[in-house]
């Protein structure tokens, strides 16, 4: 039988997967502020080519548009298109399926968002060093400050959702390995740059 919920059970199995992907390159050298601006493109055009092929998946999956969440989660590949045309990037870096997180039902869904969404919580924390040491406020760091937004707010408000929804012990498995797979298959991703 289960003791914890969902938020913490994600928390804490996630916790050495969240922690290996600061260890990445590009992922320490924001968390620096010693990025540069070419990495920093590159950084911005790998997360793209994950994020964006993800994005679609989750769209088809049936509950999206009936769970609500289509109201409240923004899509992160437009905000890192804004800033890779803003920043003169590439918005076609090539992805393999190879890489995308394996789900096919709204349990895993919600696994692979939890790492989508709570990545834009650890993106505010990093984004005064990187904005300091690129030289940029406001255009070009749409996807590291959330277009704006409150990144707790929105985290919050999809937590919300996912404590509402997956509750049965079975979604709940298949949503803590859906985000185990898509932080391994981030690891990855972005380690073979």
């Amino acid at each position: 039988m289960m003791t914890d919920g969902i938020r913490t059970r994600l928390k804490t199995i996630t916790k050495p997967l969240h922690d290996e992907i600061e260890l990445n390159r590009l992922s320490k050298a924001i968390a620096a502020g010693t990025i540069d601006m070419d990495s920093y493109i590159l950084f911005l055009s790998r997360m793209l080519a994950f994020i964006e092929p993800i994005e679609d998946k989750i769209r088809k999956v049936p509950f999206w548009t009936y769970s609500g969440l289509d109201s409240v989660i923004q899509a992160r590949s437009l905000l890192l298109k804004e800033d890779l045309e803003y920043l003169g990037g590439t918005t076609h870096y090539g992805f393999s399926d190879e890489y995308m997180p394996h789900f096919d039902c709204p349990a895993g869904a919600y696994g692979v968002m939890y790492v989508l969404e709570g990545s834009m919580v650890g993106a505010s924390v990093q984004t005064p060093m990187a904005a300091k040491a690129l030289g940029l406020d406001g255009e070009g760091m749409r996807y590291l400050t959330n277009g704006g937004n409150s990144p707790m707010g929105s985290f919050g408000t999809f937590l919300g959702f996912l404590e509402g929804d997956v509750k049965r012990e079975i979604e709940q498995k298949k949503a803590i390995l859906a985000a185990c797979d898509t932080f391994m298959s981030l690891k990855i991703w972005l380690d073979n740059q």
